[in-house]
């Protein structure tokens, strides 16, 4: 978020002095970080190891963007909850967020065993 901020405002600076013109950036808004707990993360690393049809498991990756989550973990863990981000890979044709974006259905089904899984150890 402050690479992208810190960025943007670069790039505006220069393309308004290219112009000869003045410019003034004000960030009105702006999306909290996140950061798995780590207890939960090698729950869900551990269940996902054993899931039939889970190929590949990354114990953690960097969250980038998907703001509606990040606000969802930050608020659990003010509140002293625990919180992880968990990612179900699949297939699909074209990048997300974009009208050829796609979900393989088979995928939605491992997700909800890595999950139920999981959940089933911390209980």
């Amino acid at each position: 978020m402050e690479y992208m901020s810190e960025r943007a405002d670069a790039v505006v600076e220069h393309a308004a002095g290219m112009h000869d013109c003045e410019s003034e950036m004000e960030t009105i808004a702006a999306a909290p970080s996140a950061e798995s707990d780590a207890e939960l993360a090698d729950i869900v690393y551990a269940v996902a190891e054993g899931v039939d049809g889970v190929e590949r498991v990354l114990h953690s990756a960097p969250l980038g963007g998907s703001e509606d989550a990040t606000y969802l973990m930050d608020r659990v863990q003010r509140n002293g909850g625990r919180a992880s981000y968990v990612g179900v890979g699949t297939d699909h044709p074209g990048g997300h967020h974009t009208p050829t974006f796609d979900v393989d259905e088979r995928s939605l089904a491992i997700g909800v065993d890595v999950l139920a899984g999981a959940i089933g150890r911390l209980w």
